[in-house]
């Protein structure tokens, strides 16, 4: 039978002095990891981290606003003709997409995109034709 050799234990002394991080006095820890010299030590180090993760936190939480505040400011545009949209939610305006529905009724899958887009902003065959009409775009293509 073979006995496993135990690591001796380290005592208090077998680590060497170590210069607190708080207060850069010498002290003897009591285990290998040990940072400062006393509690109060680590307390105030504690506190003082504490404080510096809560700034960084509201900083990051201010620009993240911010950012989100800034893009819903910036008004998209119109892909094909560049007017200003609305809602930033689009990505044509109600003339361009009108003018390539009248383009693309001959053919069907083009059709039926533009008919769903369209569907979306609340606009049945009958209103599409109607704002065709309102518009003067049947004469244009």
């Amino acid at each position: 039978m073979i006995k496993k050799q135990l690591k001796p234990k380290l005592k208090k002394g077998d680590f060497g002095m170590k210069a607190c991080k708080w207060c850069e006095k010498e002290f003897e820890p009591y285990h290998c990891a040990c940072k400062y010299c006393c509690k109060e030590c680590a307390e105030k180090a504690q506190k003082q981290q504490i404080a510096a993760w809560q700034v960084l936190r509201r900083e990051e939480i201010s620009k993240s606003r911010k950012r989100r505040y800034n893009e819903t400011k910036i008004k998209k545009k119109c892909r094909t003709c560049g007017a200003e949209l609305p809602n930033n939610n689009q990505k044509w305006c109600l003339d361009c997409l009108l003018k390539e529905y009248i383009k693309s009724i001959g053919t069907s899958q083009g059709h039926q995109r533009l008919t769903v887009i369209l569907a979306s902003r609340g606009y049945d065959k009958e209103m599409i034709m109607a704002e065709i009409n309102e518009r003067k775009l049947n004469n244009e293509y």
